[in-house]
């Protein structure tokens, strides 16, 4: 017979459609998850379905599925999963998902012009972005991306859109400094529409430079002229992923675009951002310090010394993050070498180290969480590592780092206590010169208190075990290793068990 007619309220039928999506949901894990191996080949020889099947999910709008509190939904998750699994098919299966690509590619790129800034979409945005960052690069695409003005389209609906800075960012920098710069400088920042951006510029100019550049050069151009500072931060970012073509932590850029010149670009625009008002704009004010960061190798001398000056101005803005970027800064820049040579390119001679010492300790006092990161205490070590006979005096020694080593071996402040012991080695090997340093050096109740720390060794391994327990990375891991097998065979077993 014929099934009979359920009425449902709304409601009711707003929960059978999330319950299909959930079941979708775990469904798509048959495709992705580390036992598929077999489902993912069954998949391969029979592609045609699989894709309609996901196109279909692609196009798929729910208005009546609502968000809480800016999470994603399921069909976002659901949508953010199916680009997982275009990138996973694109890479590995490239002939048999190839006839299906043009429409692929049309779905994940509507996915990402379409769907607004909200933060509950970013999960799926940055998947799309990784997508497309993916298959810009393989040979097999190249002629989806290289019709009239399909790279000025990406360029501007999708970088450009993904690039810019929201409410929540500026709550952040202000609010939160530390998680501000995680994101910014530390890299944390893998999983944000701005991270997908970037690595998508960068991806569509190791493919397509010649063609990009002078598309994002106009694009620049126009971003610069009504002076708005959000849009300048966008210039920032763009800049910096158009020349530096590759990059680590320790060096910064280590290899450049010969169509971008960052000097010029200092001059035109980052050194105006850093002499202005230590308290206008201090966005900017980051972003022009996390610039020359990046490409202090390629800058020349006189240009770090003068980025040097503005950071020791910066350490006194009212901007308490901008004391962090400024001592973040000098870390960097003091560690720059000579030309084929392992001397410091900048020395004390040239460098303001009595005002840098000064700013940065005084930055403990104007903060009270400037204890919680290392970024002052860093940029404090590497100063002081640079004095020598002529500039010791400069250094005001026993006014400025006395009480704030005696504040943190005494309040056990763990994070900071490495450097509180570096910098107390260091000063232990100065040769005194008049007064400066005299009191540090030889009072007694300093030594008593180094020595308080009853065991260096165990603070050291206790804060590489906490970084092991909560921020791990794959190069912290494998340095941690080495140096664990090293202290056994150095200490011997028995010292290491204990």
């Amino acid at each position: 017979g014929e099934t009979p007619e359920v009425d449902m309220t709304s409601e009711e039928e707003e929960q059978i459609r999330q319950s299909i999506l959930q079941g979708m949901f775990l469904i798509r894990g048959t495709l992705q998850g580390q036992l598929s191996h077999a489902v993912q080949l069954m998949a391969k020889d029979n592609l045609k379905p699989w894709v309609e099947g996901f196109l279909e999910i692609m196009k798929m709008d729910c208005p009546g599925i609502s968000s809480s509190a800016g999470e994603a939904t399921f069909l976002d998750e659901l949508k953010m999963e199916v680009c997982e699994i275009f990138t996973l098919y694109a890479q590995r299966f490239e002939e048999e998902i190839n006839p299906f690509m043009q429409n692929i590619i049309q779905a994940v790129w509507q996915l990402v012009v379409q769907t607004g800034n909200e933060t509950r979409f970013d999960g799926m945005v940055c998947s799309a972005l990784e997508f497309l960052s993916i298959i810009c690069q393989k040979n097999h695409y190249e002629s989806y991306f290289v019709g009239e003005g399909v790279l000025q389209t990406i360029a501007q609906d999708v970088c450009v859109k993904n690039l810019h800075l929201r409410q929540e960012d500026l709550e952040m920098f202000e609010d939160e400094p530390i998680e501000y710069m995680k994101k910014d400088i530390e890299g944390t920042d893998t999983c944000t529409r701005r991270r997908g951006a970037i690595d998508l510029v960068r991806a569509l100019c190791r493919k397509f430079e010649e063609r990009l550049v002078p598309v994002l050069a106009q694009l620049v151009q126009s971003l610069c002229s009504d002076g708005d500072w959000i849009k300048l931060d966008v210039v920032y970012c763009l800049v910096t992923a158009i020349a530096s073509k590759t990059e680590t932590a320790k060096s910064g850029a280590t290899s450049t675009s010969q169509l971008i010149n960052v000097a010029d670009y200092y001059a035109g625009q980052v050194r105006g951002h850093l002499s202005a008002n230590i308290d206008d704009m201090p966005i900017l004010k980051a972003d022009a310090l996390k610039f020359v960061v990046t490409f202090r190798n390629q800058l020349p001398a006189e240009v770090l010394v003068e980025v040097i000056q503005a950071a020791d101005r910066l350490l006194t803005s009212r901007f308490t993050i901008l004391h962090k970027y400024a001592a973040f800064a000098v870390d960097k820049l003091l560690l720059v070498k000579e030309p084929n040579s392992t001397a410091p390119l900048l020395t004390a001679r040239v460098v303001p180290v009595g005002s840098l010492l000064n700013n940065l300790v005084s930055g403990f006092d104007k903060d009270p969480k400037a204890q919680n990161s290392p970024y002052l205490m860093k940029a404090v070590l590497r100063c002081v590592a640079i004095l020598d006979t002529e500039t010791l005096p400069q250094g005001n020694l026993d006014a400025e780092l006395m009480p704030l080593i005696e504040t943190i071996l005494s309040q056990d402040i763990a994070d900071l206590i490495p450097y509180a012991l570096q910098i107390t080695d260091i000063l232990k090997t100065l040769p005194r010169v008049g007064n400066a340093g005299s009191r540090l050096l030889g009072d007694a109740a300093f030594f008593k208190l180094v020595q308080g720390v009853e065991n260096p060794m165990s603070v050291l391994l206790n804060n590489m075990f906490r970084r092991v327990q909560f921020s791990k990375t794959p190069k912290f891991m494998k340095h941690f290793v080495v140096f664990l097998c090293r202290f056994a065979i150095v200490r011997g077993a028995e010292h290491f068990a204990k």
